[in-house]
């Protein structure tokens, strides 16, 4: 029962981050086409405002992202081989995409101006994507084996 509990749980968060995901992806994508051809800085403005909308955005899932990703990290370890790839890369997408937030504000700040926000905002949909796959497949697998 609680095993289905989880599963269940799991399918919440998959969909809110589906939602989460697709949404930022979509406002990232126009964001950045609109500004592709105007390369430079967008002034401190722009730069402060991309930086909040960012931050506020995604820093709540990706907390949540990081302890869902410990949470199913023994049901990985014992799942197959694609299960296990996942939440690796899972795992290893996570660090990597602090880093691409760093690169992409010091490239808003000194060359792409908005459009470097909205590349990291990209892949930080992208990234809230990932995480609502790996939710889906423990949830999809707990309801099998149940």
């Amino acid at each position: 029962m609680m095993q289905k509990l989880r599963a269940l749980i799991a399918i919440v968060a998959a969909v809110a981050y589906t939602l989460a995901g697709v949404g930022l992806l979509m406002s990232s994508s126009k964001t950045a086409l609109v500004s592709a051809g105007a390369f430079g800085s967008a002034g401190l403005g722009a730069v402060s405002i991309g930086i909040s909308e960012l931050l506020g955005e995604t820093l709540l899932f990706v907390l949540l992202a990081y302890i869902a990703n410990r949470m199913l990290a023994a049901w990985a370890r014992g799942s197959s081989v694609a299960v296990k790839r996942l939440h690796r890369l899972h795992w290893w997408s996570i660090p990597v995409m602090c880093g691409v937030t760093v690169a992409g504000t010091i490239a808003a700040v000194t060359t792409w101006g908005v459009a470097g926000f909205s590349l990291t905002g990209i892949l930080w949909g992208l990234q809230l994507l990932l995480t609502a796959v790996l939710l889906m497949t423990y949830a999809v697998r707990t309801f099998r084996t149940a």
